[in-house]
């Protein structure tokens, strides 16, 4: 799974520095290079936020920028070094997860109107390809960090176990009290 994760990190990087950032940044910053991907991409799409760039999809980008730009820095490391992605992974994936729901919501409510078929399938397929893989990184991350939810008689409740080899081997039996939040440490 790493990766898989390596490989889609290296991939945003670029497409955050190189297409997405002309949403924020004037045209004339961008080699001809970079800004005729940008256009050829816009162009085969017809993707209406790099297209009008309204504010809220700048801020989001500029959240990227400062944000999400930094964790696929440390998650490459991490996933290249066959490292869990833990916390670093539950950040990113969490983030990118809620900031790609208003993309989608207004590409399913607002823009289907004035798309073809083809551009909102290539919409889909670009915003739901990074919103699925960002689910799977915080689901991985989240696993892997040992936080756990587990279910008894319909009550919910959390359980974090601090000592990685303990997680597999330990079996955690639900509370009746419910909802609490335990640590457990090979000592209990």
């Amino acid at each position: 799974m790493n990766k898989f994760f390596l490989t889609y990190f290296l991939f945003q990087i670029p497409w955050i520095l190189l297409v997405q950032t002309q949403a924020l940044f004037p045209t004339r910053w961008f080699p001809s290079s970079i800004r005729l991907m940008h256009d050829s991409y816009v162009n085969n799409s017809s993707d209406p936020f790099l297209m009008k760039s309204p504010m809220w999809f700048q801020f989001f980008v500029l959240t990227e920028l400062l944000f999400q730009i930094p964790c696929l820095v440390v998650l490459s490391r991490l996933s290249r070094d066959g490292k869990d992605l833990n916390v670093w992974g539950v950040m990113y994936g969490a983030h990118k997860l809620t900031t790609l729901v208003p993309v989608i919501g207004e590409l399913v409510t607002y823009y289907p109107k004035f798309l073809t078929t083809s551009s909102i399938c290539v919409l889909f397929l670009n915003y739901g390809l990074q919103w699925f893989v960002s689910l799977l990184v915080l689901l991985d991350s989240f696993e892997k960090s040992g936080a756990m939810l587990h279910l008894k008689s319909g009550k919910k409740k959390l359980v974090v176990i601090n000592n990685p080899e303990m997680r597999k081997k330990q079996v955690i039996e639900g509370s009746e009290e419910g909802t609490e939040s335990e640590n457990y440490s090979p000592e209990e």
